[in-house]
């Protein structure tokens, strides 16, 4: 599996825009379900977007900065390696979440103290990775045309 920086960078972000709209919309499936009340699904975004304030950060300075050439080759380990970290730490947000969902006695304090530990605790899985991935200059294992 070979990938191009910028094909890489665009992986990242769909797993991060996507993994957290699923979570939205799996709470806003408790709160139309009638298992959580609208105030409740307000603190649960509001939770969501303050654990994903880093990595969204990280893309989105990412996207806005001047960047090298987008066509070079990432390394296949530290690539399959950042999307392997993103797709745990998304995993275990949506995981969470979903099982909140779908509980008939789960509780928001519960599922609130969920998203602050794990993105305290959590974020040194993907924060190293999507800085290298999004740093304003191409860094130069990127540019250079190694598959290792």
């Amino acid at each position: 599996m070979r990938f191009t920086a910028r094909t890489l960078r665009s992986c990242l972000i769909a797993t991060f825009l996507g993994a957290l709209t699923l979570q939205i919309a799996l709470a806003s499936y408790a709160c139309v379900a009638e298992k959580i009340y609208l105030e409740n699904l307000k603190s649960i975004v509001i939770g969501l977007l303050v654990a994903y304030s880093v990595p969204l950060s990280i893309i989105t300075a990412g996207i806005f900065s001047k960047s090298g050439t987008g066509d070079a080759r990432a390394p296949t380990v530290t690539a399959v390696t950042a999307l392997a970290l993103s797709l745990l730490w998304n995993l275990l947000f949506a995981g969470r979440v979903a099982l909140f969902a779908f509980s008939r006695t789960d509780d928001v304090d519960a599922l609130l103290d969920w998203f602050t530990t794990l993105s305290a605790g959590g974020s040194f899985l993907i924060a190293a990775a999507l800085t290298f991935y999004f740093s304003a200059k191409e860094s130069p294992a990127i540019n250079s045309r190694s598959t290792t």
